[in-house]
């Protein structure tokens, strides 16, 4: 559909167009999210595009590999890695600020709507609301209030509760806790860095209770050249997708016991008994 959106609707060249990237991103991560949808009235391939945020996915042009890219809300991939940024090789200056103004507890997530022809954000205009909630964060010990995030789609106009639940508890682990935004200057030799990268960074400015700089997880949401040629700004946003995923396996795959370390990072094992880690302490896996 993006693709058709964009061939089809708009000037820009086939050969900014990566359709080949985009199939294997749905299909790893959003294979059974159906697109349906009726468009009544003239509206910008922009708008449409930016719609389908409800649905985790962010579309951008990307200056270095000069393509329209897409990705989905999702952990990072057990097959790549996160650029390993330090004040010793890259950074040349960071700060960081919590934005306590983003955080969620509860997702409430609009679908099937009642009559195309009307408004896109009407709640009286969709015949489902799913409601999710993370019952830790809005418990007296923690936050001790409910945040709601409102989400309308008009493009799962079939009915589709099982993406709608995926989608939606996706949203609840990104942005159930305060998102942190930390903002990095790098020297121009690091302009290959490009936005929706997951960045291992480890400063000054994360320390754990000795002191000592620990590292965190991070996806860039901004970059722009603030000294060209000789200086990067870059935003990124917390990626607190900190659990252990992996994929269901072959049959054939070994079991845990006689796995090796990257079998386990790629695969996916299930622990019997009502336990949280495995007897060499690696925690369970989730399945998202």
């Amino acid at each position: 559909m993006v693709n058709d959106l964009l061939s089809n609707y708009t000037d820009i060249s086939s050969s900014f167009i990566p359709t080949a990237d985009y199939d294997a991103e749905v299909l790893r991560w959003g294979s059974t999210t159906l697109i349906n949808t009726t468009i009544t009235k003239p509206t910008p391939v922009a708008e449409l595009l930016g719609e389908l945020s409800v649905l985790g996915v962010s579309i951008w042009w990307e200056d270095v590999d000069q393509e329209v890219k897409l990705r989905l809300n999702r952990p990072l991939d057990v097959f790549q890695t996160a650029r390993v940024l330090t004040e010793d090789n890259a950074i040349k200056g960071i700060t960081q600020k919590d934005k306590d103004e983003e955080r969620i507890t509860q997702v409430h997530f609009y679908s099937l709507q009642s009559n195309p022809t009307e408004s896109v954000k009407d709640k009286g205009n969709y015949d489902r609301v799913a409601v999710y909630f993370d019952g830790d964060a809005q418990n007296t010990n923690n936050y001790g209030e409910t945040r709601i995030k409102e989400l309308f789609c008009r493009w799962l106009n079939t009915g589709n509760d099982s993406s709608v639940r995926i989608i939606s508890r996706r949203f609840l682990q990104r942005f159930t806790k305060a998102p942190v935004y930390t903002n990095i200057t790098l020297d121009a030799k690091d302009l290959d860095i490009s936005l929706m990268d997951v960045l291992d960074v480890t400063s000054r400015v994360v320390t754990d209770d000795t002191g000592n700089s620990v590292s965190r997880t991070l996806q860039v949401s901004e970059k722009s050249e603030s000294m060209s040629g000789h200086e990067v700004k870059i935003v990124a946003q917390a990626y607190e997708f900190d659990s252990n995923y992996g994929y269901i396996m072959e049959n054939t795959a070994n079991v845990f016991g006689s796995a090796t370390d990257l079998e386990k990072s790629q695969g996916c094992y299930i622990i019997a008994e009502a336990d949280t880690a495995f007897s060499d302490l690696t925690p369970a896996y989730r399945i998202i």
